[in-house]
């Protein structure tokens, strides 16, 4: 499963993208929305985790402008600000769960193993 990670913080990306490669995922980090865009383009995003504060952007937008153009993709929501009017939002626009940091791995895990792609990618036993 290739998963494209959307946040602005270094030390997060070692930590989560170091996490879930060791999982057997492939992990695609993007700092800024120009990033993620070209990554989005460029490779083939089973699963979008993005934080809500970017510099450049914001990551319900984001969330919003992937799920306008794949209705099906799934996006987890991450962020370090607990407001209900973007967890509402994040809800609205399809982001398949809305999480709090600091980020718990094992719940980013499970998280990721309850959505659909994970579903149609593993349902057979054997991981890509």
């Amino acid at each position: 499963m290739n998963i494209l990670f959307i946040d602005d913080d270094q030390t997060l990306h070692q930590t989560i993208g170091g996490f879930l490669k060791k999982q057997g995922y492939t992990v695609f980090s993007a700092f800024t929305a120009e990033q993620a865009i070209n990554i989005f383009i460029e490779k083939d995003i089973d699963l979008t985790i993005t934080d809500i504060v970017l510099p450049d952007f914001d990551g319900i937008r984001i969330l919003k402008a992937i799920k306008d153009v794949y209705p099906n993709a799934e996006v987890i929501v991450i962020t370090g600000y607990c407001e209900m009017k973007n967890a509402r939002s994040a809800k609205h626009y399809g982001a398949f769960e809305y999480l709090l940091k600091p980020i718990d791995l094992n719940e980013l895990l499970t998280t990721i193993e309850s959505t659909k792609v994970y579903e149609k990618k593993f349902s057979r036993g054997n991981k890509e």
